[in-house]
């Protein structure tokens, strides 16, 4: 086991990096041919839509995955690499010719135990940091906004302090600092993304679909806490200015949208596009988490899973903003999809998939 690094990391403030295009300064990117970008963790939701977006804009690309299975899933004509992220030899082969990496590894926070969570989100970019080759041009690094806590303060930014109190947290800050460790190396980027959501991001927002359909939602708290979101090609835009842009080694960007979502305008907004009631009462946090909490570990005894963790609650219900001025000023970075787009994104999906499984079960019946 690789050794878990925990000395803070300072933000790099020299001069840019050099032999990089900005993307918004020069859309013709001259030196395409050259770069090849090499995205981990490729078959995940978030790699395979910075895949797209690479291939869209006719960029070399190629994901990096476990297995053939994963391979499968990759966008089509994107190559897939079949790595052991255990064995560095295994990912130095891999990234031989590669002149970008975007490291998307990780697991979310599941229920996993510290060990697991450790194993998933910090072995595998250490042994990624070691393997990179001499002529690598960026390292963009995909953390998240976990590292401030639940209650960071308001308007956090990249200099805010760091207060991982959860597991998931932990792993994901330990990730980021072997990440940034190393940006005296080579180029170093770190993007901290808020609440993900869109196409196929189905924790916790399903859960709350389901309820909603049910009537049986309620707010947890008033419903004013601000909540951090930000849609994945949101986030994918974000990784294209962070391979590009001409910022220092070991700069950390926070992304997440402009739009001021509370809980309850979120949860009016998915009660009006369902044609259902809004929740109408709140339930108090303390009551709502000891719930999930019992919820959660009689599931887990019974070896199921449960559609609403502590830390999809406490996700729903903490008051967390950001300022993303420094992703705006140097990456040129703007959310463009509006929460009403993603939301009806969502939405669509989840209907297509209950109407899937009310046909299945109809002709079980039958």
């Amino acid at each position: 086991m690789w050794k878990i690094l925990s000395t803070d990391a300072k933000f790099s403030m020299g001069p840019p990096m050099q032999n990089e295009t900005h993307p918004k300064s020069n859309p013709a990117h001259p030196n395409r041919p050259s770069i090849l970008v090499a995205v981990t963790g490729a078959s995940g939701r978030l790699g395979r839509q910075t895949l797209s977006l690479l291939k869209k804009r006719h960029v070399r690309c190629v994901g990096l995955v476990r297995s053939a299975e994963s391979a499968g899933k990759l966008p089509r004509g994107v190559p897939g690499r079949i790595v052991d992220y255990t064995d560095v030899d295994s990912l130095a082969d891999a990234l031989a010719d590669a002149t970008h990496i975007v490291n998307c590894t990780g697991a979310p926070d599941s229920g996993l135990s510290m060990p697991q969570l450790m194993a998933a989100n910090v072995s595998p970019t250490q042994h990624l940091l070691v393997a990179v080759p001499p002529h690598i041009r960026r390292f963009v690094h995909i953390s998240s906004i976990s590292v401030y806590g639940w209650h960071p303060p308001q308007k956090a930014n990249e200099f805010s302090k760091r207060n991982p109190d959860t597991a998931y947290a932990a792993s994901k800050i330990a990730a980021e600092r072997s990440a940034l460790a190393r940006s005296h190396l080579f180029p170093v980027v770190v993007l901290q993304p808020g609440m993900i959501y869109g196409p196929e991001f189905h924790a916790g927002f399903w859960p709350a679909l389901k309820q909603l359909k049910a009537g049986s939602m309620r707010l947890i708290g008033n419903g004013d806490n601000r909540l951090p979101l930000v849609h994945v090609d949101d986030v994918a835009e974000g990784i294209w200015c962070a391979l590009f842009a001409p910022v220092p080694s070991g700069s950390v960007f926070l992304l997440v949208g402009s739009e001021n979502i509370t809980q309850s305008s979120a949860m009016t907004s998915a009660a009006r596009e369902l044609k259902v009631r809004p929740p109408a009462s709140g339930a108090h946090p303390v009551l709502a988490y000891t719930l999930a909490h019992t919820h959660s570990l009689i599931r887990r005894l019974q070896g199921r899973s449960t559609s609403f963790t502590p830390d999809m609650l406490r996700q729903l219900s903490s008051d967390r903003t950001f300022d993303c001025t420094r992703a705006r000023t140097m990456l040129h970075w703007r959310p463009a999809v509006a929460f009403k787009t993603g939301l009806r994104e969502v939405i669509s999906e989840f209907r297509k998939n209950r109407e899937t499984r009310m046909k299945k079960g109809r002709n079980k019946k039958e």
